[in-house]
This record gives C-alpha cells, structure tokens and sequence, in this order.
C-alpha cells in the first residue's frame, strides 16, 4: 500500500478526512489481523512512523532511497529492460526508453521507472501500431496530479526559486534530507529542502550517482529523465499563464505601463516577474528572456492591442511589439542580454538595444501610419535582474 495520496489531499484541503480513513482501513489490516498476516509491507513518500496514521503500532524498519537492503528491488534495471526489449522484439528503441525513463538512483543502482517501461510496450506492441515509430509519452502525468510540483514553484524566496531553476536546465543541488516533515507542515512557505526531499521520495527528483555530499544528512539531486521533466514542463505552463490570475493581473500592468512610458514601473514589474519566473529554458541564452517577456505580454492581447514577436518593421525585426491600432499608441522593446549584473554593464546593452532600434528605423511604421505615441525600450538582463531605457522622447527618431 502506498501513502502517496496524501501530497494532494493535503493540497486540496482534506488531509484530515482522508487520514481518518486510511488509520481506520490500515489499523484494522496490520494490528488486529495476527492470523491472516505475517508481515506488512507499506510504501511511502515521508517516513511513515511520523505520519500519524498508527498509534500503536511499533518496531517499524524505515527505508529510505540511499538505503541499500531492498535497494535493487525497487524498480527496472538497466539489464531488465534491455531484456524485456529484447523478448518483444524491439532492441533498437533501448536508448529512448533510457532518456525517457532511466535516471533513478537508488543506493547507488541505476533504475528505470517500471510503470513508464511497461505502458510503452504496452503502447508500442498494440496491433497496428509501429513499434519502431512509437513515441515515448509521459506516463507518470496520468499517475499523479503534480501537485507538489505546484505548491514548490510558488514559492517565495528567490535563492529556493533560482534552485528549482538550476534543476530544470539539468544541473543538480545539494539539499539538506528533511525526513521528519509531516504532510500538514507542507505549504507554499515550506523551505526548499523539505519540498526536494519529499520529491526526492515521490520520484521527482533522485539522487545523483556518485556524487558526495558534503555531509550525511544531505543528498546531490538532480531531475532524472524527460518524463518527470516534462512533469515540471507542463506545471510551469500552467502557472505562468493566464489560468493564473495573479499572473495575469501583473502581466496587464506591465502592459500597461509599457503603453503610458511609465519606465520605472515596467522596469520594477519585469524584475519582480523575474524573480518568480521558472523555465526549462537555459537562463544563459537570450531567448530565455525573449520567451519570459513575449510569454508574459502575449496573454494581454486582445480585440484592440496586438503584441507581436519579431514582426518586420524598418529595417529589421524588433523582438515585441505592442500595436494599440485603437488609440494610435505603439511599444516597440529590444533585448539583450548583458554580460554582467553591474550597473554600467546592464546600462551598455540597454543602450545598445536603443540604437539598435534607432539604426534599423523600427519605428517607421508606426510614424508613417501617424501613430500619435511611439514608446521605444531597450532592456537588458542578467540572470534575474533586468534594467530598461526609453527613448528621451515618445517616437523613435
């Protein structure tokens, strides 16, 4: 039996109601069940023995995921999936089930996730489908809500949230182990370590392979494989979308001071924007804030203002345009990305954005189609700050 319904329940506000039922259901089976029973076997994302659920019962044995006695029982080894590939014909597709699935540490043994092995011979093997051609798909999303996922990204210190960062572009983070948390402890405030850990027990995250910590009660993680990272994937859409209303309400301030020129308040919204936005994408490249910015403005469109993505204008393209055709206004931005967060270094690229919109006459459009505000930006951005400059007047001569 396993205890990973708890993580939801206690996101969607009934842990207590399903606790009562689980103590009764597992009170009766391992404390009054001596003569059909011998041993009891429980599964788990958090020790068990600190969960509340029994309460007299004793003598439990916890393991955990770097504990070695059942170690290699816990999922797929590499050799096992080879040889079930094998046995159904279809050797030559080992190396995306390993990008897809593999990546799990557990005491050191690399594991596959059987439940994602098994529904892709499953799919694979249908009759009628290519077994050469089938795509490996995210089997875990149907198994779980990703709540936990969630609950992690909102969260409000900016260090834990540029560590959740490291984690998608594929890096990995020492954490310290929080094995005691209980599941009504965890909220959007609970410290970095306690989500890593739980995730760490849930399958999130696993543990890197011959990587030493720096002390026995921490652990070097990392996100094992496509599929869980596809999970992180598909929950940052979500949050940083206009399904968010917090989100969106924050993205149509900027919009809107973009369109009045108001340049401190674009600026102070974009950096707050910043530090609480998560991707998959690298935060080395430019287009990571390219994607950040058009992402945020796209979801402000609507019947009257257009933001487009390097439309041609001039003699080039300027990376986002805002076209409010109603009232005659335009926001034309240039970004860059600076090769340091001093202030001199982030002014130099912002300026440089500005002269890039000047030389290549981005502006021409809209001054020919007698648009009666022009507000032209150049930004720039170093890891999770960004500075913005405006042209010293409302067109871009």
């Amino acid at each position: 039996m396993t205890s990973t319904t708890f993580p939801c329940r206690k996101v969607n506000g009934y842990y207590t109601e399903m606790l009562d039922v689980i103590k009764e259901m597992l009170g009766n089976a391992l404390k009054t069940n001596d003569s059909n029973m011998e041993m009891g076997f429980v599964t788990g994302c958090l020790r068990i023995a600190h969960q509340s659920i029994f309460t007299d019962i004793n003598n439990f044995v916890c393991l955990g995921a770097n504990d070695r006695q059942f170690a290699r029982f816990v999922g797929l080894t590499r050799d096992e999936t080879a040889g079930l590939l094998s046995q159904c014909g279809i050797e030559k597709r080992l190396s995306d089930v390993l990008e897809w699935y593999d990546g799990y540490s557990f005491a050191g043994n690399a594991m596959l996730c059987p439940w994602s092995v098994l529904n892709f011979l499953y799919d694979a093997l249908i009759p009628g489908n290519d077994p050469a051609s089938c795509q490996p798909q995210n089997y875990w999303a149907n198994s779980s809500g990703n709540d936990i996922i969630g609950l992690c990204m909102k969260h409000p210190r900016a260090r834990d949230l540029e560590r959740i960062q490291h984690l998608l572009e594929g890096k990995s983070e020492e954490i310290v182990l929080r094995e005691f948390t209980t599941y009504p402890a965890i909220t959007s405030n609970t410290d970095f370590d306690t989500f890593a850990t739980l995730m760490l027990h849930t399958g999130y995250l696993t543990a890197v392979r011959d990587a030493v910590p720096s002390a026995r009660n921490r652990a070097v993680v990392r996100i094992p494989n496509n599929e869980v990272l596809e999970c992180f994937s598909e929950k940052t859409e979500t949050i940083f979308s206009e399904s968010n209303p917090e989100w969106l309400e924050k993205a149509m301030t900027l919009r809107d001071a973009l369109l009045s020129g108001d340049t401190e308040q674009a600026q102070d919204i974009m950096n707050a924007m910043l530090r609480r936005f998560i991707s998959v994408r690298d935060t080395s490249h430019e287009y990571y804030y390219h994607m950040f910015l058009s992402g945020v403005l796209s979801m402000t469109s609507d019947e009257d203002i257009d933001v487009i993505s390097q439309i041609e204008k001039g003699d080039g393209y300027p990376d986002i345009v805002i076209d409010n055709e109603r009232n005659r206004e335009a926001v034309i931005l240039e970004l860059k990305k600076s090769d340091g967060r001093k202030y001199s270094q982030l002014e130099k690229w912002a300026e440089d954005a500005l002269d890039q919109i000047r030389t290549h006459n981005y502006d021409r459009d809209f001054r020919d189609r007698k648009y009666r505000k022009i507000c032209s930006f150049g930004i720039s951005f170093f890891g999770k700050e960004c500075l913005a400059l405006k042209m010293p007047d409302d067109t871009a001569s």
